[in-house]
């Protein structure tokens, strides 16, 4: 699958200084997302993040501009809300990007 820097007006969405990444739409899952946690990279989709396939871009970056604790919220009402999540990133070893992980 292919990913591409999530951008708005062509800024860059972050989310804890790191670029979210912004996959194609996919029938089962809506889009899917890889973020940064402050220490791991994780898969999502907007069917795990909304519980609705049907969110939209426009939603994602709301979702991302917004504070960052929405994400304990999901991650203790939503059952399985990341597909795949990392090893933990060392500060010294980060390079901002999930390649190579």
């Amino acid at each position: 699958k292919n990913f591409d820097i999530l951008t708005e007006r062509d800024q860059i969405v972050t989310f804890y200084q790191h670029p979210v990444f912004i996959g194609q739409f996919s029938e089962s899952e809506g889009y899917e997302a890889i973020f940064f946690t402050g220490r791991r990279w994780v898969l999502s989709s907007a069917l795990r993040i909304f519980g609705n396939k049907a969110a939209s871009l426009s939603d994602f970056i709301a979702q991302f501009r917004s504070n960052e604790l929405w994400l304990l919220s999901l991650t203790a009402t939503t059952t399985r809300p990341f597909a795949f999540v990392s090893e933990a990133v060392a500060q010294a070893t980060d390079q901002g990007t999930p390649l190579g992980l």
